[in-house]
């Protein structure tokens, strides 16, 4: 039992000692209605309680009387409410009582605060050691929370708030449960006219360690971006220390706050690419960045060919300016560091839906040409083929791509197999 419940028993339980129970079965007080009112404003919840108090007091002295016997004495029983209800009620006066005998009986109890009472009160939420990009996340969440204290603390008596006040926090602390599920809270209120709520939140559960942000997909090399990148992983420390959950539940808005970080490298501004991201969300809060432009395509590759004596290892580099929707042309560079000769081509592709592209490919060093196609199987595997015009050896290849930055492929041609290990820069 709490301490305004203490209170209530103990005045009960005396005025009950003095009266005698005289009922009849037929005319007893089978049920008891209260109404709260006061001359200044209540917190619902505050009422709620004064209500609840009220119906209990009425239940424990009335239930079962006689109603002829309440009726008659009725002045003395509208005197032993007051007088109950003025003891829990600490901090307010009851200034009228109105009983209104009966199988259900109603009583009415008007009260009004006395001595100070709460006029002002300042709300300090305390977010712990979160960054300040972390704590307006948060506070996005809490922006109502100042008004909700207002009104649950202005105008109530400071002398009723060693037990309203044990009321209000709890109603405060169900909101904030509701606001940020995520996170414990403990309230400290100071019971003063100019009043002060200290709010500290706790997070629960896993929360966010450390971050890494990844660039997959898209039409540009990962070395282009790594501005954008650096800049993004710059950023993701400011939401360590944030519940696991919370993050989830904010993903899309994390999203695009580092998805702007990104935009604002001058590369991407420069070249108007286009850039789409997502996080995904644990202990280590990772970002995902997707490039694109709708006009250019950069490759840039590293190739390594285990089982090839000759060229076992080259660079590849592509740009490719497209033409409407399906076509593209191209040139392609091919650097081979052991004998420094290189190979140098033009081309042009045309896509056959979102899995076919075929074209047509122009070697300028060695003079000749070339029908090449590839062939996506899912979003890892792929197929290509390259058929030279004349005595050059045709070639076909099984592609395999784990990782953005990593490749495989197992490479058939007329007199030669290999397997060649491809880095994506």
């Amino acid at each position: 039992m709490n301490y305004t419940g203490a209170r209530m028993a103990m005045a009960v339980a005396g005025v009950l000692a003095m009266m005698p129970l005289t009922a009849a079965a037929e005319t007893a007080v089978h049920a008891v209605s209260a109404e709260v009112t006061s001359t200044a404003a209540l917190p619902a919840s505050i009422q709620d309680r004064l209500k609840a108090s009220v119906t209990v007091i009425g239940e424990r002295v009335f239930l079962g009387r006689d109603v002829d016997e309440l009726t008659a004495r009725q002045p003395a029983y509208t005197g032993v409410i007051a007088d109950v209800v003025g003891r829990v009620a600490l901090g307010y006066a009851v200034t009228d009582v109105q009983l209104t005998p009966g199988a259900t009986t109603r009583i009415r109890v008007a009260i009004a605060p006395y001595g100070e009472t709460v006029r002002t009160v300042t709300t300090r939420i305390d977010y712990g050691n979160l960054s300040p990009t972390a704590k307006a996340l948060v506070a996005q969440d809490l922006a109502d929370i100042p008004e909700e204290v207002r009104r649950l603390f202005v105008g109530l008596p400071v002398d009723s708030l060693d037990w309203v006040g044990g009321i209000s926090e709890t109603v405060l602390r169900d909101r904030l449960a509701a606001h940020v599920p995520e996170f414990t809270v403990t309230i400290e209120c100071v019971a003063e006219p100019d009043a002060h709520v200290a709010i500290y939140l706790i997070p629960k559960g896993e929360i966010v360690r450390d971050g890494e942000a990844v660039v997959r997909g898209g039409s540009l090399p990962r070395l282009l971006l790594a501005d954008a990148t650096r800049a993004v992983e710059r950023a993701l420390p400011d939401y360590a220390g944030l519940p696991v959950d919370f993050v989830r539940r904010h993903r899309k808005t994390v999203a695009q706050q580092l998805l702007a970080t990104a935009r604002e490298r001058a590369f991407v501004q420069q070249y108007a690419v286009q850039l789409q991201g997502d996080v995904e969300v644990d202990r280590t809060l990772r970002f995902v960045l997707h490039a694109y432009t709708d006009k250019w395509r950069i490759e840039g590759q590293v190739r390594i060919d285990a089982g090839r004596e000759a060229d076992s290892a080259s660079l590849r580099g592509l740009v490719a300016r497209r033409i409407g929707s399906h076509d593209a042309m191209f040139t392609e560079t091919v650097l081979y560091p052991g004998t420094l000769t290189w190979d140098w081509s033009v081309g042009w592709w045309h896509d056959f839906g979102s899995a076919l592209t075929a074209g047509y490919q122009y070697e300028l060093t060695d003079g000749y040409g070339a029908w090449i196609w590839r062939y996506q199987i899912g979003s890892r595997w792929y197929l290509r083929g390259r058929h030279p015009h004349g005595a050059h050896e045709r070639e076909w290849a099984v592609g395999y791509r784990p990782r953005e930055y990593i490749g495989l492929e197992y490479v058939r041609a007329e007199t030669d197999q290999w397997l060649r290990l491809i880095g994506y820069v």
